[in-house]
């Protein structure tokens, strides 16, 4: 095997050791590995691409390492996953518009459409950011496009009551009176300020801007990369532990970790849990979370404050 040949190896989840590289956020690793052959356009068995990782990203340095490779040259940034989305499109659902803007400038189209026919400004329309939106309208981005119902960003901005985002579509050309597949256009709206809106007036809009939404399709930390679900987890709910999740630890590091032993004791314990699983410190979910909505957690590992119990339900668990 050649060197590059290695570097381009792939686990069993298909992955190279560049796309860990970015999911684990380490800038170095991602340079070094680009530098000694790494290839950008690998399919993960999800059919993601370590520029479709970029979306769980949190380091801007890794977004420029990535999208200025040379390798990355003949990228398709337009290229759907097994969910269906682009790069582009997750980095809408992720609200990171540093990433946004560095992809459109790599070369991704600003109207891709997804597999169910929305693009980027359907998906910032979705999720009720304005700012992204005027961005993406300010990119060239149509504001009559529709999806397979034939809704219309539009229409769509009707559903969340964003008056801000209306009047940013209205203003780039945005058709109210265009009808989708139920014949429903905003101009049927019986809502007062989206009547004045429509009709050019001038109107004071809330204060407090709307909420972000969370699509009804990542109410769960169902992936768009890597299609496993868990329930979203707050670590201020109170929960208890399912059984099935192993959380405890062996003695030894709790022992490290609470200063609760000395040397000598600690010894003894390591010896006492010779062979014990590494599972007990194991993920729940093997793929890193890729929910919308909210800023994801790059892992949803359990780990116990110091001085609590395995025993003690969840009140001393914290998610990293």
């Amino acid at each position: 095997l050649t060197f590059a040949e290695i570097v381009n190896a792939r686990n069993v989840r298909g992955q190279t050791a560049l796309h860990n590289a970015v999911r684990a956020g380490d800038p170095d690793s991602v340079h070094y590995l680009l530098s000694h052959g790494a290839a950008t356009d690998i399919l993960d068995n999800h059919n993601n691409t370590v520029v479709h990782y970029l979306a769980d990203a949190y380091n801007e340095a890794i977004f420029k390492e990535i999208l200025e490779a040379p390798v990355s040259s003949q990228y398709d940034f337009n290229a759907l996953n097994e969910e269906g989305f682009s790069p582009l499109h997750l980095a809408v659902r992720r609200l990171k518009l540093t990433l946004i803007e560095m992809l459109l400038e790599a070369g991704a189209s600003v109207n891709s459409a997804d597999r169910s026919s929305r693009t980027p400004l359907l998906h910032a329309v979705n999720m009720n950011d304005t700012e992204i939106v005027q961005f993406l309208l300010s990119k060239g981005a149509d504001p009559n496009v529709e999806d397979d119902n034939g809704d219309t960003p539009l229409l769509a901005c009707g559903k969340t009551a964003n008056y801000a985002i209306m009047g940013l579509l209205i203003d780039a050309g945005g058709d109210p009176q265009r009808k989708n597949k139920n014949e429903t256009s905003l101009s049927d709206s019986e809502d007062e300020m989206t009547k004045k809106i429509i009709g050019g007036e001038r109107v004071e809009l809330p204060t407090k801007e709307a909420p972000v939404s969370t699509p009804s399709d990542l109410s769960t930390t169902r992936s768009p990369l890597f299609g496993r679900s868990l329930p979203n987890l707050n670590v201020d709910d109170d929960i208890s532990p399912p059984q099935s999740a192993r959380l405890s630890m062996p003695q030894t590091r709790r022992a490290e970790r609470n200063g609760e032993r000395d040397e000598g004791q600690m010894n003894q314990t390591s010896q006492a849990n010779d062979g014990a699983a590494e599972s007990d410190t194991e993920y729940l979910d093997d793929q890193p979370s890729t929910s919308s909505g909210s800023r994801p957690k790059r892992s949803s590992r359990f780990k116990r404050e110091p001085g609590t119990s395995a025993l003690e339900g969840m009140e001393g668990l914290r998610l990293l």
